[in-house]
């Protein structure tokens, strides 16, 4: 008998072996995946929780607790505290519709240990779990530590996959905590700053035509048991292993916004990543708060260089077709290989639909975050994100240019975003 795709990832792509012997419920339908390392605040995520809306189907939480070989005896000793906190609190709120299990994972490898490994244990073990009941459309969300959830969090993300029986995924909608209450003035200004930046890269990629745009945080994400299965699963990168499994699994199709739920991401200075929210607060911290962004320039260039790319295929010249984009964009994609790409696309193509989403498998979002790197070293000049998202929103929605702060800019970038408006 064929092998369906759980089976076929479970005998080859999964770090660690079965971890949670009770057999799950029949009706299984969600589980929530949760790394954790030197992470205080875990007993208040699970909390959020516990007082979320009742659910149809069954869920599960899944937390791994993790260090490495490398790690330091205070951090191994509290994570071992926070586990055996994790397995009192499961023992006090388990029920039948909604079970937490903590799993502890010490000494991983100097080159993998971190969150992109923990995460994938994590999810390898929900794939595992739908696996056993025979749920190929299980959800496993993706969610952090150091993150609460508005009471409607796992009901709608139940209600979302049950009312579009094709969805692969959903990006959940979600918002920093706005009122700092005992935090730092500066730290306030700093989250506000480097959300807006967040939401400015956002709008600005979908409004250059890119087809594959969403948000890529770590805590507010969900995935289709199969499709995570197909695409190889979670990597072990040790920072921005959202960033690239969600980009992997884009592509596929069927992912929308979940905007009816809220995840609230924590809103502090961390070391524990070279990038992401608490990298960026800790930068920010260090200098003068002004948060330097790529220059809105670049991404109206890309759109000019998109809106050409279906001309790609009537076998013109490209230097002819792209003759009015910006000679930086050009040059720099024809030595990244461009004409290699069209080629390609040409040749495995039947069809103009077929050819455009092929080249976008070269020009990927990796590819579109390379350039903005690359192209502001040495040609495009960034600017602070407050400027940069009042340049936006004039384009984007006419919007009058009387907002006065980071906040009220913020404000209505959440806004425009939750009601689609963009």
């Amino acid at each position: 008998m064929k092998k369906n795709a759980l089976q076929v990832y479970l005998e080859k792509r999964t770090y660690a072996p079965q971890q949670i012997e009770c057999l799950p419920n029949r009706d299984l339908k969600t589980i929530i995946t949760i790394p954790c390392f030197n992470e205080p605040t875990v007993l208040k995520t699970l909390e959020s929780l516990v007082a979320c809306k009742s659910t149809l189907g069954s869920v599960e939480v899944i937390v791994v607790v993790n260090s490495g070989i490398t790690t330091s005896e205070d951090i191994i000793s509290f994570n071992r505290e926070t586990y055996n906190a994790i397995l009192e609190f499961a023992a006090k709120n388990n029920c039948p519709k909604l079970k937490f299990f903590p799993l502890l994972f010490e000494n991983l490898p100097r080159k993998k240990a971190g969150v992109g490994l923990a995460r994938k244990i994590a999810m390898d073990e929900a794939v595992r779990r739908f696996s056993i009941v025979e749920n190929s459309r299980g959800v496993i969300v993706g969610f952090d530590a150091d993150s609460i959830c508005e009471p409607s969090y796992l009901f709608e993300i139940e209600r979302f996959f049950d009312a579009n029986t094709r969805a692969n995924g959903c990006t959940i909608r979600f918002e920093h905590p706005l009122e700092m209450n005992g935090i730092a003035d500066d730290s306030h200004k700093a989250i506000i700053l480097y959300e807006l930046y967040l939401r400015y890269y956002a709008s600005l990629m979908r409004v250059s035509g890119f087809p594959h745009c969403q948000y890529t945080v770590g805590s507010s994400f969900a995935v289709c048991a199969n499709i995570y299965a197909q695409q190889g699963g979670m990597n072990t990168r040790k920072a921005g292993e959202d960033f690239y499994f969600l980009h992997k699994v884009f592509p596929i199709g069927g992912f929308e916004p979940l905007n009816t739920t809220c995840v609230i991401p924590a809103s502090r200075p961390s070391d524990r990543v070279p990038f992401g929210t608490g990298a960026a607060l800790r930068k920010m911290l260090a200098t003068e708060i002004n948060y330097m962004v790529y220059n809105p320039r670049a991404f109206f260039h890309i759109r000019k260089f998109i809106r050409q790319i279906p001309r790609l295929y009537e076998n013109q010249n490209p230097e002819e077709i792209f003759s009015d984009i910006s000679p930086y964009l050009f040059d720099y994609l024809m030595i990244n290989g461009l004409q290699n790409a069209i080629d390609d696309a040409k040749k495995n193509s039947s069809n103009k639909k077929n050819f455009i989403r092929r080249f976008f498998v070269w020009f990927d979002a990796f590819r579109y975050f390379k350039f903005l790197n690359d192209s502001h070293i040495d040609y495009y000049k960034k600017i602070p994100v407050e400027k940069a998202a009042r340049i936006a929103l004039r384009y984007i929605s006419n919007c009058k240019t009387d907002i006065k702060s980071p906040h009220e800019l913020l404000i209505h970038f959440r806004h425009s975003d939750k009601t689609s408006d963009f």
